[in-house]
């Protein structure tokens, strides 16, 4: 039987079971990025720091569900990768940030629009311009 690869897809599975080394090194990086606002790394950055086991070549064959992968397992401690979308041309060595996830309750518009929702009264004009920038998220 072959050894399971420890990257992000194994680690989702396990994400209420998961290796306090992991557990000590997300808490790390949520601390980093909640006092700089963002962190600037690289897939393979994100690999070495998590212990993610990708290498260019795992990472390459399938880039696209790669980073996705990552992405959700980073949701699941309040964290994101920005570029939100996946880049036609990301490497294991571009550049990405990790950003603390939105937090759409504190947006001014989200808020507008759920108030009037809430309050059952038919949207009016000066409504619309709260309206189309939810639209737009």
């Amino acid at each position: 039987m072959a050894a399971s690869i420890r990257d992000a897809s194994f680690y989702l599975k396990r994400i209420k079971d998961l290796p306090s080394a992991l557990k000590e090194n997300m808490r790390k990086l949520s601390a980093e990025v909640s006092s700089h606002r963002m962190v600037i790394t690289s897939i393979q950055g994100i690999s070495e720091r998590l212990k993610l086991e990708y290498t260019r070549e795992s990472f390459s064959k399938d880039c696209l569900k790669n980073y996705a992968t990552i992405k959700q397992f980073l949701e699941n401690f309040n964290l994101d990768l920005v570029p939100c979308s996946i880049p036609v041309d990301l490497d294991f060595s571009s550049d990405i940030f990790v950003t603390l996830k939105a937090n759409l309750a504190n947006d001014e518009d989200v808020s507008a629009v759920q108030g009037i929702l809430e309050s059952g009264r038919a949207p009016q004009q000066k409504d619309m311009i709260h309206i189309k920038h939810v639209l737009i998220l």
